[in-house]
């Protein structure tokens, strides 16, 4: 079999298959995190209609903006999930040391974790999506 001219040398093609395969989980972590995102933005949709707070849809329209980003791949997706996660971080942050200096309402060791473990969770979501975004769009740009 003859080569053509303008086939890529076999090291190159290997190479790429290479980053490809090195960026399939992160592809499926954004994926997973944009489905996330659009559940989250249904919900506070719901939530802003059901008690007549319209100014929640602002949030909930900014997190599906960000979901469609992430899932079609637009550069400014990232950005807008690491503001997006830097919020959620600093607000339940804040409102934890609020209840802290205020009066922390549990006594008890076990009702403390129950009280934390959802924005315990949030925080995971926020760091692990904002790794998993990271390493996403950094093997975006270093394809060849």
């Amino acid at each position: 079999m003859r080569s053509n001219r303008f086939d890529p040398p076999q090291a190159v093609v290997a190479d790429t298959d290479r980053k490809v395969r090195r960026q399939l989980p992160y592809r499926t972590g954004v994926n997973l995190l944009a489905l996330f995102l659009l559940v989250i933005a249904l919900y506070i949709a719901w939530w802003a209609i059901s008690f007549s707070t319209p100014l929640w849809l602002a949030g909930a329209v900014v997190a599906a903006t960000c979901s469609l980003g992430l899932s079609r791949r637009n550069a400014w997706a990232e950005y807008l999930w690491y503001a997006i996660a830097a919020v959620s971080a600093a607000s339940w942050t804040v409102a934890v040391i609020r209840v802290w200096l205020s009066s922390w309402p549990a006594e008890r060791l076990a009702e403390i974790i129950i009280a934390l473990f959802p924005g315990a969770l949030v925080l995971v979501v926020c760091a692990g999506g904002s790794f998993v975004v990271a390493k996403h769009f950094r093997a975006k740009h270093n394809a060849p």
